[in-house]
């Protein structure tokens, strides 16, 4: 609904009278009223919308004149479906022998790859820099992921090799993020990898973001399947460097042997919904096998896929044991994090839920419900028919492990006793309580019997309470 009101807005050209806006709802639906008040407030949080004062006195709804304009220059003039620029490329079907033109099955083994090297190279980041072909000053694909949060730097207390001022170089290691990130589903994986782009961006040469947002506007509506041209004039240079850069996260695939040719890929599609759709369930039955067969296809995915890419590949039984059926190490990498590995084969990863290893996992920065998410999300499409689909005793026992962590909190703390009266005692609990530093009370018939503990850090204050409340009583 939220959508929608954007575009009549968008329309419009001008501001709209906060009663015709009203009038869009149904009025006998109080669902209707709910949606409609809900999907305005989700505009005005975003900045999309705002309220102006009309000429006549009254109030009107106003579009963000910068995306308003954006956004029908995108669909307007962007030539996204440029009728005549299809026809010099010619159509390219989804299905094989088209003249070479890729079928969906490989465009989306192709992203499902490409994204795997992307997460690789958080898991095992490189020492070396890796090339990012952007207008960004140069940008390496480390400096993408730092600004996403996903990398950071340790000390290179192993290394030979030092610096021109003599010091051990840093070397790049996994951020708390990343442990995270690697458990959530690929259409917030992908986006969170694309904003960070977008604020990369601002640090470019002028016109650098501009460039970039229209392409990925325009990237999400492009066709699977169909070949578009490198040379089309609705191309500027930054929007060109910006599509090279989506080729190497695998949202864009150009061939070899037509470099001047690229295509969209499932991937892209997260960019405008949190799913590949049907584009992804229109796989062909040789993807199906080929995932299949070993392992990788289409639920190599894995973090990301829950069965959008094909279907899941985790098994959980009741007695914690899980197997994954992937010969993909990075996936064996991710299960580590909150798994015992016991056996590594060359199509089959099998492991145990285990109280150590949840409590590893919640000291890495991971939640019981984004492991529980995992699990369910890549559940095997026959587990996946179970209600629930997930043993409720494994569940229960990973949120008891989680809960084990947080039943008990230290804190440096200071005990006062030996009160001279209950009075003293209730009004030094009464000023600890006032100003947030109260951490243990216990009360007693008598003062001299009553306890009070507070924050370390907050003795000078209490001692100067309780001495004034001597001096003046």
């Amino acid at each position: 609904m939220a959508r929608l009101y954007v575009l009549r807005l968008a329309c419009a050209q001008e501001d709209v009278p906060v009663a015709v806006v009203d009038a869009w709802k149904r009025a006998d639906s109080s669902t209707a009223t709910l949606r409609h008040a809900q999907a305005l407030m989700v505009l005005e949080r975003l900045s999309l919308i705002e309220k102006s004062l009309a000429p006549g006195g009254g109030t009107s709804w106003r579009l963000h004149r910068g995306f308003a304009k954006q956004l029908l220059d995108s669909l307007c003039i962007g030539g996204v479906l440029d009728a005549e620029s299809e026809r010099d490329v010619g159509s390219a079907a989804l299905s094989s022998g088209s003249s070479g033109a890729p079928v969906l099955g490989q465009l989306e083994r192709h992203a499902h790859s490409t994204w795997e090297r992307v997460l690789q190279a958080i898991i095992a980041p490189p020492d070396d820099d890796i090339e990012l072909t952007m207008q960004c000053d140069g940008a390496t694909m480390q400096e993408l992921l730092i600004e996403a949060d996903l990398l950071g730097y340790a000390p290179n207390d192993g290394g030979t090799d030092v610096d021109d001022n003599g010091a051990l170089p840093a070397r790049f290691t996994m951020s708390r993020q990343a442990r995270r990130y690697l458990l959530l589903p690929t259409h917030a994986q992908v986006w969170m990898l694309v904003r960070a782009y977008m604020k990369l961006s601002e640090k470019g040469t002028p016109g650098t973001q501009h460039g970039v947002l229209c392409f990925l506007m325009r990237l999400g509506l492009l066709r699977l399947g169909r070949a578009y041209r490198m040379d089309d004039a609705a191309l500027d240079e930054a929007q060109r460097a910006t599509l090279a850069d989506m080729a190497l996260f695998g949202l864009i695939y150009r061939p070899e042997e037509t470099p001047e040719l690229y295509y969209a890929t499932p991937l892209c599609q997260y960019l405008l919904s949190t799913s590949a759709g049907a584009g992804a369930a229109a796989a062909s039955s040789e993807t199906d096998r080929a995932g299949a067969a070993n392992g990788n296809g289409a639920i190599a995915s894995g973090a990301g896929s829950g069965g959008e890419g094909g279907g899941g590949f985790l098994v959980l039984e009741t007695n914690f044991r899980v197997y994954a059926y992937t010969g993909s190490t990075l996936w064996a990498r991710v299960l580590e994090g909150f798994t015992r590995l016991e056996y590594v084969l060359p199509n089959l990863v099998i492991g145990s839920l285990t109280r150590d290893s949840i409590h590893a996992a919640v000291d890495a920065g991971v939640s019981a419900a984004e492991i529980i998410q995992f699990l369910a999300r890549n559940a095997h499409p026959r587990m996946a028919k179970q209600t629930p689909v997930l043993p409720e005793t494994v569940v229960n026992q990973i949120e008891l492990w989680v809960k084990e962590k947080q039943r008990v909190q230290y804190a440096k703390a200071r005990l006062y006793q030996h009160f001279s009266s209950q009075a003293e005692f209730l009004e030094a609990e009464a000023y600890a309580n006032d100003i947030k530093v109260l951490i243990w009370s216990k009360h007693a018939p008598e003062g001299r019997q009553c306890l009070l503990a507070v924050r370390a850090d907050a003795h000078d204050a209490m001692k100067r309470f309780l001495k004034a409340r001597t001096q003046n009583g």
